[in-house]
């Protein structure tokens, strides 16, 4: 009975037992000792950021072609005799450097007659000259043959009204005879007036004739003349010399080959008068100031040589399709060690104008939406949208008001709301400041040098 009992009673005082020494050992158990939770901040690359003055620039690209291209022609006919090792394709000249010379003995041959025609109408300009003279001179001796003639015409009439009156004085009847009236010698008289008169008038028409040939002759001489220099003129032009400093883009003659007037002896172009075409947007115009003529960077995709120029002028009219202009921008010095080839492509960066008082924004900084992310001293993040007032591959320019004492956020963050803190690359963590700040409380005292214990008062 005792064995039964015992039995039964000895599992229930076990779990009960159990139960008891359970429960002391959990409310007994050790507390685990706290440490304040920190969650992982992002880390960012940080900029200040600064109102500042910029220059905006234009990126664009286009050939080069020169300014200027001339055929060069023949204005002769003639056989080429010399040919310089200058007029060679991508050959340099200088200006008055002969290119060409075409045989020139015709030419000399029709100089030396023209010449002489001149001299022949000379002579006979100075003969009509003469003859001129001759004549005015007989004129002025004729006039007094007719003078002399009048006045002998004059004392017959006086000697006849004399003999008249005679007459009648010494009383004779009937009319007095011929003879008395000196009628002979009046008809005489009258007749060497005409005479000298008719010899006058002859004088004068030669005269007027003799100026008529002076003109003639005189007309004759400038023709001559001008043929004489014609011929000159064609005899120079059988040397064919550069017109500038240039290069030959096309040599289209050889040595020995008879050319006509007109015939073209090749394609050059002045060196330092380069262009080159480059279309803008009118985003980019608005950017420009054109009448100021803005400097232009030409550079080498190749090689990375640059070469300075400038905004000329633009093309009459935009693209219908593109909606472009071409401005036309003109270098004016060449490098020597490596010129500037026609049709070679070049990067051009175009000075814009200055705009103040903007924010430069790398343009991976700036987040969808025109949105950037700024920190404040807490580096606690900031959202905020911007008016762009430029863009190019490398930045963007704002005019917005940000608020000071922010930085600018480089960092892409997939992830950014409002007053999230985070952690600037390179800068201690701001928990591990305010750690070292918990570790000092207000009121408690340094320990002493020497070592523990409390010193006394």
């Amino acid at each position: 009975m005792i064995k039964t009992t015992l039995k039964i009673l000895f599992p229930i005082a076990l779990l009960i037992g159990s139960f008891f020494f359970i429960r002391w050992m959990i409310s007994n158990k050790p507390q685990p000792k706290t440490r304040p939770s920190w969650t992982v901040s992002p880390v960012v690359e940080v900029a200040e950021l600064e109102a500042v003055s910029h220059t905006l620039s234009v990126r664009s690209e286009g050939n080069v072609r020169p300014r200027i291209e001339t055929t060069l022609v023949t204005q002769i006919g003639g056989r080429i005799v010399e040919l310089s090792d200058k007029l060679v394709d991508g050959a340099h000249f200088a200006e008055g450097d002969v290119l060409i010379r075409i045989e020139a003995t015709d030419y000399e041959i029709a100089v030396q007659a023209a010449e002489a025609t001149a001299s022949q109408r000379a002579r006979q300009l100075e003969e009509q000259q003469l003859l001129a003279k001759r004549a005015k001179i007989d004129i002025r001796i004729i006039a007094a043959d007719v003078t002399q003639a009048q006045l002998a015409l004059t004392q017959e009439q006086a000697r006849a009204g004399q003999a008249l009156r005679d007459w009648d004085r010494m009383g004779r009847e009937g009319q007095p005879g011929d003879l008395v009236l000196r009628k002979p010698q009046l008809a005489a008289a009258r007749a060497a007036v005409d005479a000298a008169q008719a010899r006058q008038e002859q004088k004068t028409l030669d005269l007027e004739l003799a100026d008529a040939r002076i003109a003639t002759a005189r007309a004759a001489l400038a023709a001559a003349e001008a043929e004489f220099a014609k011929r000159r003129l064609d005899l120079t032009r059988t040397t064919v010399v550069a017109p500038y400093n240039g290069r030959v883009l096309e040599q289209l003659v050889d040595h020995g080959r008879y050319l006509g007037p007109g015939s073209a002896l090749a394609q050059v172009y002045p060196t330092d008068a380069i262009e080159v075409r480059l279309s803008c947007s009118a985003r980019d115009l608005a950017a420009m100031d054109l009448p100021a003529k803005p400097a232009v960077t030409l550079t080498s995709p190749g090689d990375g040589l640059r070469w300075q120029a400038r905004i000329e002028r633009s093309e009459g009219r935009m693209d219908t399709h593109t909606r472009q202009l071409v401005l036309i921008a003109r270098v004016r010095s060449v490098r020597e060690e490596r010129p500037l080839q026609i049709g070679e492509y070049v990067e051009a960066t175009i000075r814009g104008r200055t705009i103040h008082d903007v924010y430069v924004i790398p343009r991976e900084a700036v987040r969808p939406g025109n949105e950037i992310l700024l920190i404040d001293s807490e580096n606690r993040l900031r959202r905020e949208t911007i008016n762009l007032c430029w863009s190019d591959a490398e930045a963007v320019i704002t005019d917005s008001a940000l608020p000071a004492g922010h930085r600018l956020v480089l960092t892409a963050l997939s992830i950014a709301s409002d007053g999230t803190t985070v952690q600037v690359k390179g800068e201690e963590p701001l928990r591990n400041k305010a750690k070292r700040r918990g570790k000092r409380k207000p009121g408690s005292r340094a320990s002493s040098p020497h070592g523990g214990g409390h010193g006394r008062p």
